[in-house]
């Protein structure tokens, strides 16, 4: 049987996902004992001797944890297979548990772009791989739209409480911001309840790893990016067994991927509850940028317009399909002039209007001013 030193933060419940995983996979290949070892005192001076000493003297087969101050020729001394999650370096001779975390920022910003937000911003962890790429995969996603993001990054959160409030209160809303984690979004709704800044009314909330109990005990309830930590850890079992029965040691990178997103209250807006209505809205919502015709948007609906009209109105009162459609040209008209150089024209011409004579005068029910001087008033 196996044994397997493991120095992780057992009060994660993302950790215990993947040690879960790590188990099954055991468990159905002959079995596993584990020495826990606590991280508590992780990145003190002499937590790496501590490892390597315990791991000689339990005569472990494999380590897996959060190792930050690694010594690399001491670990590989061992001569057994090590997995380690990182804060703050990629090590090339070391087995590592990392992950997609660019693609996650990415699926993070098409979740807010599907909702029509305006504003966008991001909250992380300075100098920390996994928040700097989730930050990076985020940007370049809202970048193909000329959509900036606003940023904050802490040293130490406790800290920086005060500025992390005051960051908060001045972002312009309604805003969609996007943590690097759970307990970072954790954070952002005791502030939001302290500063009356309203969730998701106001501010939009987004974390990652879908801590059950975090986002649950938390007010409003946190909307989350569930990663696949019992997988990842299932597949470091895999690797450990495998480089065990061979009695050999060679690198591997085990990913985590993104599974989905589980909304809760910090992203919940109104539920459209008709089916035909649900799909004309997102028909609208992915080709807003498109010229087209009404009967077009219509023709798969076994409807008559009239029909669909009634209903539509019934289900997103006070808004009509011309009116929800306008909406959200005008809203990514109103991005393209505060945040890109394009011509009115053609600024018009992306948010899927085809006349931007009549888009002026429709601007200006909207906002109250022409265009020109809307880009004067709020460039960014």
């Amino acid at each position: 049987m196996i044994k397997i030193l493991t120095v992780i933060d057992y009060s994660s419940q993302s950790e215990r996902r993947l040690l879960q995983g790590l188990v099954s996979y055991a468990d159905a290949h002959g079995g596993c004992i584990l020495y826990p070892m606590s991280n508590i005192d992780v990145e003190r001076s002499g937590h790496s001797r501590k490892i390597v000493s315990m791991a000689r003297s339990l005569q472990v087969d494999a380590i897996y944890g959060v190792w930050y101050d690694i010594d690399v020729q001491a670990a590989l001394s061992l001569g057994i297979p090590i997995f380690v999650r990182t804060n703050y370096k990629v090590y090339k001779e070391i087995s590592m548990a990392t992950g997609n975390y660019q693609r996650i920022g990415r699926i993070a910003a098409d979740f807010f772009l599907h909702q029509h937000y305006d504003r966008y911003a991001f909250l992380g962890l300075k100098d920390i791989i996994w928040s700097e790429q989730r930050l990076e995969g985020f940007a370049d996603r809202l970048g193909e739209r000329d959509l900036s993001v606003a940023t904050y990054k802490a040293d130490d959160v406790s800290r920086e409480w005060t500025q992390i409030t005051a960051w908060l209160r001045a972002l312009p809303k309604p805003v969609a911001l996007f943590t690097c984690n759970d307990a970072m979004a954790r954070h952002v709704t005791e502030i939001c309840l302290s500063s009356g800044i309203r969730i998701p009314d106001e501010l939009a909330l987004l974390g990652v790893d879908d801590d059950e109990f975090l986002c649950n005990i938390s007010y409003p309830s946190i909307s989350s990016i569930r990663l696949d930590f019992e997988k990842q850890g299932w597949e470091i079992g895999r690797a450990i067994f495998e480089m065990v029965g061979r009695g050999q040691v060679w690198v591997e990178r085990v990913p985590i991927e993104p599974v989905r997103i589980v909304e809760r209250m910090s992203t919940r807006r109104q539920e459209i509850q008709d089916a035909y209505v649900k799909q004309i809205a997102a028909f609208f919502e992915d080709h807003y940028q498109e010229a087209f015709s009404l009967d077009e948007a219509l023709a798969a609906i076994p409807l008559s317009r009239r029909a669909i009209e009634i209903r539509f109105k019934k289900e997103m009162a006070p808004m009509t399909m011309l009116s929800y459609l306008e909406t959200l040209r005008i809203s990514q008209f109103r991005r393209l002039l505060r945040t890109t150089d394009l011509s009115i024209k053609e600024a018009a011409a992306r948010s899927g209007f085809s006349d931007s004579t009549n888009v002026a005068r429709l601007f200006r029910k909207y906002e109250g001013c022409t265009p020109s001087q809307y880009r004067n008033d709020h460039r960014e």
